[in-house]
């Protein structure tokens, strides 16, 4: 055989061999498809919608829906839910928007003097506890001082920023407002469709703002594409293929288009990040972290020139409660801390608490009865420290 036949035998064996691998690639991401339809994109989606229905749509606009950020809680409605244990607890919202403080007979009340104002997601809310267990009730009943409870369930830092500043448009600011951030919102800040992060999710359809890296360490804004409450479902299964390109939760993630081999070299990386990393090592990649350093700092300055003295409140992971050890948040904040000395910061996992009491099951779920009053006794010293003469106004 001269050297142009080899050759020619060569390039056509390596053709075969490509070809082979790429139709052997598009049956392996089929099946996953399939199999596993949370780690390919359209069928994720395809998996999803096969949950909503059209009566899931109307309850969510009806309740929950928020043109700009996503969702949100209805003035003057009740919530009766079921906790991880099985207990019973209810959210009330009062007409301002916020958790509403229930004040038992023989209980002090507060002044009416509005003191605190807090943002956040569910630990800001109180998860899976009652009206009368939060932190905010339990400093309220302390200082005497009014606390507003703004926080959301499954909120990123991102909408609850957004909603402070509407806030702040309207001139509805108190002397100190309070961000809480978790260990799972950097995740959040970066996701425009719900879903997409938690497939299990009960906030449907569930489509969000998402603020994401511009590159030059700053913020990327990314509105809620659910901008019409009359979109059909039809077009919101449309909406969460158009974002999945700019979603934290899919940009990655395989897709059924060629090349075949490249989705079967996601699907590979995506089961092995599965089992060896965790959503929260987010806050060790500099971009994903960058982010969330922006939306504090935007925070902070805007709370500033409002007349307001902003605190961020950081509660920490399962992990960290459980075994001690720094939180997952750790480098962040002392990045965030030596960046701007004056901003006040409390992370709760360096304070001193029963680690088994702490969460309403032992290192899991939102945060006790008992850890609620752990947080409230810190915030409640803070104040008396930093905002004290909105304090003795309420004594």
């Amino acid at each position: 055989m001269n050297r142009r036949k080899l050759l020619l035998f060569r390039t056509a064996l390596m053709l075969i061999v490509v070809v082979l691998f790429e139709i052997s690639s598009a049956i392996l991401v089929r099946i996953a498809a399939v199999v596993r339809p949370n780690l390919v994109v359209e069928s994720s989606i395809e998996n999803h919608f096969g949950t909503v229905s059209e009566a899931h749509r109307e309850k969510y606009v009806d309740s929950y829906y928020h043109p700009e950020r996503g969702w949100d809680y209805r003035p003057n409605t009740v919530r009766d839910h079921y906790n991880s244990i099985g207990q019973p607890w209810r959210a009330s919202i009062d007409d301002s928007g916020a958790r509403r403080h229930p004040t038992a007979e023989g209980e002090p009340k507060f002044t009416g003097l509005l003191v605190v104002a807090s943002y956040g997601d569910s630990y800001t809310r109180g998860g899976e506890i009652n009206d009368h267990e939060t932190w905010q009730y339990y400093i309220e009943q302390e200082i005497g001082c009014g606390v507003k409870n703004f926080g959301v369930g499954g909120y990123g830092t991102g909408q609850a920023l957004l909603k402070f500043e509407a806030h702040a448009a309207m001139g509805r600011i108190a002397p100190v407002t309070i961000l809480g951030i978790h260990s799972s919102n950097l995740r959040r800040v970066g996701n425009a469709f719900r879903p997409f992060i938690n497939p299990s999710t009960g906030i449907k359809p569930g489509f969000k703002p998402a603020f994401r890296p511009d590159g030059h360490g700053g913020l990327h804004f990314e509105e809620n594409r659910y901008d019409d409450p009359k979109m059909s479902l039809t077009d919101l299964k449309r909406l969460a293929g158009e974002v999945s390109s700019h979603d934290i939760g899919t940009e990655q993630r395989a897709r059924l288009e060629f090349p075949y081999s490249i989705q079967a070299l996601r699907i590979a990386r995506a089961v092995l990040e599965r089992r060896l990393s965790s959503p929260d090592d987010l806050w060790q990649n500099p971009d994903e972290s960058g982010v969330m350093r922006a939306i504090v700092e935007r925070f902070a300055q805007a709370a500033t020139a409002a007349g307001s003295i902003p605190l961020i409140l950081l509660f920490p992971d399962n992990a960290s409660i459980e075994t001690g050890k720094a939180p997952v948040y750790a480098s962040f904040v002392a990045e965030l801390q030596s960046a701007q000395p004056n901003l006040h910061v409390i992370d709760l996992s360096t304070q001193d608490f029963d680690a088994e009491r702490m969460q309403i099951q032992p290192f899991r779920g939102h945060f006790s009865p008992y850890g609620n009053r752990i947080a409230a006794g810190v915030l409640k010293e803070w104040l008396e420290e930093n905002a004290s003469e909105w304090v003795k106004r309420c004594g």
